[in-house]
């Protein structure tokens, strides 16, 4: 009976998803993926807005 709760429990733990396992991987891709798109829309955003402040500058100095 104790043998077969170990080797239950030992059979739990393989089963959970960890950092090296698929889960894991699977996981860390979709972080990184959504990490790009936030670096690409921010590096977006900012460069309008610098061309909008250029233009506004430029606007009022000349």
């Amino acid at each position: 009976m104790v043998a077969a709760k170990a080797i239950v429990r030992a059979s739990e733990r393989s089963a959970r998803p960890t950092l090296l396992g698929d889960d894991g991987l699977q996981r860390r891709h979709e972080l990184d993926r959504r990490f790009r798109l936030f670096a690409v829309v921010g590096a977006t955003a900012a460069v309008l807005v610098l061309i909008t402040v250029a233009v506004f500058v430029d606007s009022f100095v000349l």
